[in-house]
């Protein structure tokens, strides 16, 4: 709890909340200390399954909501097959090896992962 604090997440009290959007806050921890290794600002874009972008997308509103998304660290959502759609169209070297990898990993999470509508 005091790192998220220490990152600017202390608004959040209740442990509900902190348990919606928990991952947000941990890719956000990773993308902050690779800024600082980088001197770059830290960025976040979600990378999630279409099928649950509905149920996500009022967690997500919670966050952006906080200081981070007041800062512009929290981007716009991006569904798996829209990103496979774009490296379809990209001049891409290693495009086909990314799509695979892409593909085998949105299958991995349909096979292990509860429905998003199983939580919410």
């Amino acid at each position: 709890m005091e790192v998220y604090k220490r990152v600017g997440f202390a608004e959040f009290s209740e442990l509900k909340d902190w348990q919606d959007i928990y991952q947000i806050i941990r890719q956000y921890v990773y993308a902050n200390l690779l800024a600082d290794i980088l001197r770059e600002k830290p960025v976040v874009i979600p990378l999630i399954n279409k099928d649950h972008s509905q149920a996500l997308a009022q967690i997500y509103r919670k966050a952006q909501d906080s200081v981070l998304g007041k800062k512009n660290v929290l981007r716009d959502m991006v569904t798996w097959q829209a990103f496979l759609e774009a490296i379809s169209h990209a001049d891409l070297v290693c495009a086909a090896k990314l799509k695979k990898k892409m593909t085998e990993a949105l299958e991995a999470s349909k096979k292990y992962v509860k429905k998003a509508k199983e939580y919410y």
